[in-house]
């Protein structure tokens, strides 16, 4: 971060400070925290009430470890320097706004229903082969996030990539106007969500909101294969389409192949797939280290942001086969002679299709067989048993073997399933004889899927499944 002094903060809070001292020399703040536990001498501590902990609670232990100023909202027995305002929150999405604004750089926004966390490591990892790039870092795309990740900013930083995330309505506009990003990409609108907003359209205008801080004459790049996106325009911004199946967007693959391997003695899986990218009558063979059609809606976004702001293909083609995934989303690896795909950091019906549907390239012995084992879909408000029972269907109609599911939704997912004659589904309540089965069905050669919203858990039956396996083998 780059320095700031006490006289700008307070300027840009139209705050009230605590310590009107005409003899006070002003001074300056090189980093910013919400976390007493985490502060820098010379700091600014802002004071965030929330959740779990109020951080005026902490704000006399932010000054002992090095803290110069703080922001609150409510009234601090403390002898050093103060700034008051309504709320703390707001004061930080403020600021950041301020700062941001002291940067001319590439600023590439990502939101969207399904895909935003792989897409923005994506066009990182392009951005990468130009510019020094700043990114959002793990869960950190709300509105206390968000800020944090653009205090990150400093001289040596050529280009950021930023994700928004949102439960609400607003929340979009309220970090766009932040991040004031000169690029904008919407990933889908599916029905995460929904329990708050009620409706797709409800989904869609929140994320359009995305638009509200783009900064003049910048592009939205959107998925045109996705139904709420493919005819849908918008005077406010230029727009850029990219796809698979609709072959009038800007941005076209074709001629896809998809390539996997799984070293049993090394415990690795190597996926990959290769397509043509087709724009402005050009074509390029690119690749990516991942399987799944939605992953390659995600290159294409990439490849079409790597190209607004300046990078050669060649360039973009590099930095595609460079991706990374993050957490737990489609990691493969072997375990105890067992493919294990670990995909449980979040889940809704188009995610939860995807990750079947790669899971299913995945290559399986002659005598080796496929185990999906499926968790609730959070948020679905008044759709949950419908998208569960649809989410069966689809799922028994696929090349898999056994489908387990756990959750007090999913049974619904196991009556999906079971309506249209799939042959092994079962729902189970029991954890700890889930993992016993899984223990005893799954053999080497097999493959199986774990896949479910976070707030399931589902890493828990991994890591039991795992000590079973550790335990078995002595």
């Amino acid at each position: 971060m780059e320095s700031l002094y006490a006289s700008e903060i307070i300027k840009v809070l139209g705050a009230d400070f605590s310590m009107r001292r005409k003899n006070m020399a002003d001074f300056h703040v090189d980093s910013i925290s919400i976390d007493s536990r985490t502060v820098q001498p010379q700091s600014l501590f802002i004071a965030i009430d929330g959740e779990h902990f109020d951080g005026h609670d902490f704000i006399n232990d932010a000054f002992d470890k090095g803290t110069c100023l703080a922001v609150a909202h409510k009234p601090v027995r403390t002898d050093h320097p103060v700034v008051y305002v309504k709320d703390t929150a707001r004061a930080l999405l403020k600021l950041a706004g301020y700062y941001r604004s002291k940067f001319n750089i590439p600023v590439a926004g990502i939101t969207g229903s399904v895909g935003k966390t792989s897409t923005k490591e994506m066009i990182y990892a392009v951005l990468s082969e130009k510019y020094n790039t700043l990114k959002t870092k793990g869960n950190l795309n709300n509105e206390i996030g968000l800020p944090l990740t653009v205090f990150g900013l400093d001289g040596s930083v050529e280009a950021a990539v930023i994700e928004m995330g949102m439960s609400n309505t607003g929340e979009i506009s309220r970090l766009s106007r932040t991040a004031k990003p000169n690029a904008g990409v919407i990933t889908g609108i599916g029905v995460s969500h929904i329990e708050s907003l009620g409706s797709r359209e409800a989904i869609m205008s929140a994320k359009l909101e995305i638009i509200d801080g783009l900064m003049p004459n910048s592009p939205l790049f959107v998925c045109g294969d996705n139904d709420m996106l493919r005819d849908f325009d918008t005077h406010k911004a230029p727009l850029i389409k990219y796809g698979i199946e609709n072959k009038l967007a800007d941005y076209v693959a074709e001629n896809i192949t998809q390539n996997s391997h799984i070293d049993i003695q090394n415990g690795q899986v190597e996926c990959s797939s290769e397509f043509d990218v087709c724009f402005k009558g050009e074509r390029y063979r690119a690749g990516i280290p991942a399987l799944g059609r939605h992953n390659i809606l995600n290159a294409l976004a990439a490849f079409a942001v790597g190209i607004h702001y300046g990078l050669a293909p060649e360039q973009i083609i590099a930095g595609l086969a460079k991706y990374e995934s993050t957490g737990m989303r489609q990691k493969a690896l072997v375990k105890h002679g067992v493919t294990v795909v670990e995909d449980c950091y979040n889940a809704s019906p188009e995610s939860v299709k995807a990750s079947v549907e790669a899971f299913c390239e995945l290559p399986l012995p002659a005598q080796g067989k496929r185990i999906a084992v499926l968790g609730d879909m959070l948020e679905l408000g008044d759709i949950s048993r419908e998208e569960h029972i649809k989410t069966g269907e689809y799922v028994a109609g696929k090349e898999v073997d056994i489908i387990y599911t756990v959750g007090d939704m999913s049974r619904y997912c196991a009556q999906g399933a079971e309506k249209c004659g799939h042959a092994h589904v079962k729902f189970w309540d029991d954890r700890q004889a889930l993992i016993k089965e899984l223990a005893r069905e799954l053999k080497p050669g097999d493959s199986v899927l774990f896949k479910a919203s976070r707030g399931v858990e589902l890493e828990e039956i991994i890591e039991g499944l795992y000590k079973t396996w550790t335990s078995a083998n002595g």
